[in-house]
């Protein structure tokens, strides 16, 4: 392993590591690329579910007529391509973090001790399995967002059917449903970059020898209480707190905003940094 020192025996007086947040740029991309999904759903639902729904309204009846079934499901159909869409964007989506991570592992490294740990930072069989991990669960996530959208249409057919509806209230509550589906949009962008982040950190970080981590919370009146008990307590990434029931690191439960402060050995980084630019 070679560790170059940026600054010679003049080197600024050494700082500690700042965390590594979430990147926002990241979050925002993510988010329009969701909402281009959603932006279709509603599109296909405006132009081919509802008309099709339209046509056989009203009625009261214990059982909903031949054909409802299948105008819903050429609403589906429109996204049987889903999966091939839903695992390019993952990929992307998990190689942008793992981008960002890296970046500013290398700046605060550099900034605070002094190292330089570019060639360090190698796509390692650690690294990959975080990739793998993060991007199975990103398909996952993306795959279930038109599938939740049209079962929520489902569900409210079957009701207001059988409840003789009136067609005003049926189309009111399918507009809800898509707002209600562009809102799980954003959460999933936003829950997802920071548990990329939270994963591409620890596995980095670990690989470096930084087995610990204070956790800090945002600091305002959204933090909730289970995070706010641990804020400034110390943390092992492979034995992470309880967190409402749950063990995990910051960044992991769903939108948890705290972020998790390195914990450094500075002298002992500097000491092998030294010694192997001495002996290279």
């Amino acid at each position: 392993m070679i560790l170059r020192i940026a600054c010679d025996a003049k080197r600024k007086r050494k700082r500690a590591m700042r965390p590594i947040r979430p990147s926002r740029a990241n979050e925002l991309w993510y988010v329009a690329e969701l909402r281009r999904i959603v932006a279709r759903l509603k599109s296909v639902t405006n132009l081919i579910v509802l008309p099709g729904l339209k046509s056989k309204w009203p009625a009261v009846s214990d059982a909903l007529p031949p054909g409802t079934a299948s105008v819903i499901a050429k609403g589906r159909a429109q996204f049987a391509g889903i999966s091939r869409q839903a695992k390019r964007l993952a990929e992307y989506a998990a190689q942008r973090n793992l981008r960002a991570v890296d970046k500013r592992v290398i700046e605060e490294v550099r900034r605070a001790v002094g190292v330089d740990l570019t060639g360090l930072l190698r796509q390692d069989k650690a690294i990959t399995r975080t990739l793998e991990r993060a991007t199975r669960d990103n398909v996952a996530l993306i795959e279930s967002i038109p599938a939740e959208h049209f079962d929520k249409i489902e569900e409210a057919v079957a009701s207001y059917w059988t409840g003789g509806t009136r067609w005003e209230s049926l189309a009111g509550r399918i507009k809800e449903i898509g707002d209600v589906t562009d809102s799980r949009a954003r959460l999933i962008a936003r829950d997802q970059t920071s548990k990329m982040n939270a994963a591409f950190n620890q596995t980095r970080q670990t690989g470096l020898g930084i087995e610990t981590y204070t956790w800090q919370t945002s600091s305002d009146e959204r933090v909730r209480e289970s995070h706010a008990d641990l804020d400034g307590e110390t943390f092992s990434w492979g034995d992470p707190p309880d967190v409402d029931g749950e063990p995990a690191n910051p960044g992991e439960p769903i939108n948890c905003r705290c972020v998790a402060l390195p914990n450094i050995d500075i002298e002992a980084l500097e000491a092998e940094a030294a010694a192997l630019e001495e002996a290279a």
